[in-house]
């Protein structure tokens, strides 16, 4: 499935780059896990929306060539820190119903 791809691609380069994205490392988990579990058909309580933003934002993510290389020291992965930090803000309830039920499923 290409969630699942994105979703494990995206995954590969953060873990690669953990340091360096420290400030964005949860809500990034948070999207990828939404867009697995959505792949999964484990929770479809989200928008077609919401997933259409969710994986444009992991695209830009592993977009080398994106609005400011990645491959600059420091800054290069700043600007996909700050796009995750906007998409989980601006989907913020969605985001935070996929993590109540997450947790909630994870307490069973």
């Amino acid at each position: 499935d290409e969630a699942l791809d994105l979703a494990a691609k995206v995954l590969d380069k953060a873990n690669r780059h953990r340091d360096q994205l420290q400030s964005a490392w949860d809500d990034l988990g948070g999207l990828v896990r939404l867009v697995r579990a959505w792949a999964r058909g484990e929770y479809r309580s989200v928008t077609w929306k919401t997933i259409g933003v969710v994986a444009a934002a992991l695209l830009y993510f592993l977009n080398p060539f994106d609005a400011v290389p990645d491959f600059l020291p420091v800054i290069g992965l700043l600007d996909d820190a700050s796009m995750i930090a906007l998409v989980v803000a601006s989907l913020r309830g969605e985001v935070q119903r996929f993590l109540d039920w997450e947790g909630a499923a994870i307490d069973v």
